[in-house]
């Protein structure tokens, strides 16, 4: 492990200690005294020195406590366990028997011990990931982003195909980029001659009656149905042409 690497990143356990002693309340903060979390030079190596020569006394929790309250300095104690699983031990500085500084805390779960971040660890990490968020999100809108001299500034929604599973871009159909071809005339013409009811065998009759009549597709059409088709026009929907074909 190297020693170069924050102790909240860190990951500790011991399977040889639980394997020979176990672990419970009783032992937890010998356990935590093997890892790297811990201060040699704390109140609980002070206070479990000073009762190595009175074998007949057990040194508890409860009594290690008592003992590291008439001390001052760096000392760990068990602030919260739960049914011989988890533990909370809390690293702190006394400064008085009634007064201590926290330090830091450790959270022993299982075999596992692991050190509590700080809350300005917490806040950096949550900073960081909204401001990545937020720069990525503003890139993906620059993509969308396209000016035309017609729309202005605009930006191309694209939406999933659900068949394909890929992206397409939907953009609103306008005059202006309807695609011109040569039939275009003719297919205009024969929409409005439809909408209209005049059929082209109809029109080929009008044509031939008239002495002004105007070539359209190939077939003659005289002014009277032209001024109809005009008329027809002007009172219908407008037709726009897609790549494929026309859509009404």
């Amino acid at each position: 492990m190297s020693s170069a690497t924050p102790l909240d990143e860190i990951q500790w356990k011991s399977p040889e200690f639980i394997q020979h002693f176990g672990l419970n309340t009783l032992n937890v903060l010998d356990y935590f005294a093997e890892s790297p979390f811990y201060d040699r030079s704390c109140s609980n190596s002070t206070v479990k020195m000073q009762y190595q020569n009175l074998p007949e006394i057990q040194l508890t929790p409860n009594l290690l406590a008592q003992e590291m309250q008439k001390l001052t300095g760096v000392e760990f104690i068990i602030t919260h366990s739960h049914k011989e699983q988890f533990w909370i031990i809390r690293k702190q500085h006394r400064l008085s028997q009634t007064e201590a500084l926290p330090l830091a805390d450790y959270y022993v779960i299982g075999a596992n011990i692991y050190m509590a971040p700080t809350v300005k660890d917490v806040i950096s990490s949550r900073l960081l990931a909204t401001v990545l968020s937020m720069k990525n999100a503003i890139s993906e809108v620059q993509k969308l982003s396209q000016y035309t001299p017609a729309e202005g500034h605009t930006y191309k929604l694209t939406a999933p195909n659900q068949l394909t599973g890929t992206s397409t871009t939907s953009a609103g159909r306008t005059l202006g980029n309807t695609p011109y071809t040569p039939q275009t005339p003719s297919i205009l013409m024969q929409n409005l001659a439809n909408s209209s009811g005049i059929t082209p065998s109809a029109a080929n009759s009008a044509g031939n009656g008239g002495g002004n009549g105007n070539l359209i597709g190939g077939n003659v059409i005289n002014s009277k149905t032209m001024d109809r088709l005009f008329l027809t026009s002007l009172n219908s929907t407008p037709v726009y042409l897609d790549d494929g074909g026309v859509n009404e």
